[in-house]
């Protein structure tokens, strides 16, 4: 089994407790690569709310010197992403300097609001700077990600990549039906991002799993199954969110336990062929198709 997983917060973590990627206290780290087969990771850099739009950009740069010294197996397909576009600051250049530095994917916002617009806790919906933002994104070869956007934000971010002829992308988004938080997806805006030909990532974020208990790993099951009755088969991946979660399912404790996952899918009745577009096959397309 191979595993693409569309976002993790490792890098972050790394960075702040100086670790190397051969740890025992993250959700990802050296000894589990011998899981999969092949791994595949969008690796996201987190901006924090607490620091100044400059500060996020002068630890940006930190992080990454960090990631490059953190002896992270080559192995590992990166890929690199950033989440909450505050560390733009406003200034758009900012977007070529992070495409050189191989940023495929920008999260736009995480939380509150910033220059870009407002967060899934908000009513905002992108300013203009958000919708140059956007714009310059998809003409340059960094895609859009709209997890953790408001819901004003998510469509009119959809009306841009529709125009430009883009899929909808969600890294870590779970589904609102199943589970209602803000931070999740409607049903009108899943199916929005299958007829786009998009993809979201299923997250193991407990929060977003189950209101209000613990949550286990037939939630992630429930989250899969609605996703799956609303013809998002072809569009179902996962993004764990690992190193970025407060708690996760109890079964699911680390990229160790993911194979549990697929273990359960196959029980109930899924084939080969679903549980490896799940684990890989969908987002590999998708990737594919925005020339990651």
């Amino acid at each position: 089994m191979h595993y693409t997983d569309l976002h993790c917060d490792t890098l972050y973590e790394l960075y702040k407790k100086g670790l190397t990627y051969q740890n025992d206290r993250l959700h990802l780290r050296t000894e589990f690569e011998n899981v999969f087969e092949a791994h595949t990771q969008v690796f996201a850099v987190w901006t924090e709310n607490r620091i100044s739009d400059e500060e996020a950009w002068t630890q940006f740069h930190a992080i990454l010197d960090h990631a490059n010294k953190a002896e992270i197996p080559s192995s590992i397909n990166r890929i690199l992403a950033v989440e909450g576009g505050a560390l733009l600051a406003k200034d758009i250049s900012r977007l070529d300097t992070l495409y050189t530095l191989g940023v495929r994917l920008l999260t736009l916002v995480w939380q509150d609001h910033c220059e870009i617009g407002g967060a899934w806790n908000t009513e905002e919906g992108l300013t203009e700077f958000g919708f140059e933002v956007v714009r310059r994104c998809l003409s340059l070869g960094i895609h859009p990600d709209l997890s953790h956007a408001s819901d004003k934000m998510f469509w009119q971010v959809a009306e841009l990549c529709e125009n430009a002829q883009t899929p909808l992308l969600a890294t870590h988004s779970n589904s609102r039906a199943v589970c209602d938080h803000r931070r999740n997806l409607t049903d009108e805006m899943f199916t929005q991002v299958v007829k786009s030909g998009g993809v979201a990532g299923i997250s193991m974020a407990a929060i977003h799993l189950a209101k209000g208990r613990d949550a286990t790993l037939e939630d992630v099951i429930r989250h899969i199954e609605h996703y799956c009755s609303l013809g998002g088969e072809s569009s179902i991946c996962l993004g764990c969110d690992f190193d970025g979660i407060g708690s996760s399912p109890k079964e699911i404790k680390t990229m160790y336990d993911l194979p549990l996952l697929a273990d359960r899918l196959a029980r109930l009745g899924y084939s080969d062929c679903q549980i490896e577009g799940i684990f890989y096959k969908n987002a590999d397309r998708f990737l594919k198709s925005i020339s990651v």
